[in-house]
């Protein structure tokens, strides 16, 4: 008797210990729900893109658009001179607004190019250049003429890229792959600044300010020039920086296959490493 009570005892304590630890498990699952749920308030949850039609045919082209294809032929030669060209995937749509709004399709790949009057829509490009003047291309003919860029020039190479630039990561398709999209912690409001670290110009001799504003509004991301507003969080960039953004999401991120989860993993965390890095301001902290 005295030995079944004894087991009954052993077995009242183990139940007891057992509802213990249930009771300690459902207050940290508590707590992990209630910071789940308080997610929402802060980072978009999902988001969604339109689909622009770009096509523009060549015969809708103005005169004008052999200027530009001239010129970007002349500077297509001065880049064999940089063996980072061959590494280039790009396709890259542009317009001259003061040469009749000439638009010109480049295709980039394995160290060659080609430029095709009108804006092609055969594939998806990866950069829109939609306010290009001449006077960048005549710029990027010279930094590159003596077989080398400098700092100061690789900043204002990347001013000019830096909308279109936020316009194709924020468009990547990794982000846009099913699924809540909380873990990437985006926030709605976000500013950016690239460093002018070296009080470079831009073309009316006014110091130039590389600065931008990206929006989420209803799950779509929207890029502008300049700061608008008081932002949710503000982010400062270096060239290298800023380099190291855009070839992790559409160079990187594009390389690795969708079932590779480690890779994606390991790039995410490069990517959170990055953010943390260049975050300056936060309303949230």
């Amino acid at each position: 008797m005295a030995k079944k009570m004894s087991g009954d005892s052993s077995i009242w304590k183990k139940t007891l210990l057992s509802k213990s630890a249930l009771l300690i498990y459902g207050i940290v699952l508590g707590i992990i729900l209630a910071k789940i749920l308080t997610v929402p308030e802060r980072f978009v949850s999902f988001y969604q893109r339109d689909v622009p039609v770009y096509d523009s045919a060549p015969a809708d082209q103005p005169p004008t658009v052999d200027l530009v294809i001239g010129k970007i032929e002349d500077i297509y030669m001065l880049t064999k001179n940089f063996p980072w060209f061959s590494n280039l995937n790009e396709r890259i749509l542009v317009r001259v607004p003061e040469l009749e709004n000439a638009k010109v399709t480049i295709d980039i790949a394995d160290g060659s190019y080609t430029a095709t009057p009108g804006w092609s829509d055969d594939k998806k490009p990866t950069l829109v250049v939609d306010f290009l003047r001449m006077g960048h291309l005549e710029k990027l003919e010279e930094f590159l003429g003596d077989g080398e860029l400098s700092e100061p020039e690789k900043f204002a190479i990347a001013n000019v890229f830096l909308v279109p630039g936020l316009q194709a990561l924020y468009t990547a398709d990794v982000l846009y792959f099913p699924g809540d999209k909380r873990y990437l912690q985006l926030d709605n409001f976000i500013q950016v600044e690239l460093q002018n670290q070296y009080q470079v110009k831009d073309l009316e001799g006014n110091l130039v300010e590389a600065k931008a504003t990206v929006l989420n509004v209803d799950g779509y991301w929207m890029v502008f020039p300049g700061w608008q507003g008081q932002p949710d969080v503000r982010y400062s960039v270096n060239i290298d920086q800023l380099i190291s953004y855009y070839y992790l999401i559409n160079y990187k991120f594009r390389e690795v296959k969708d079932s590779d989860l480690l890779a994606r993993k390991e790039l995410f965390d490069e990517y959170m490493t990055l953010r943390r890095d260049t975050l300056v301001y936060s309303k949230y902290q």
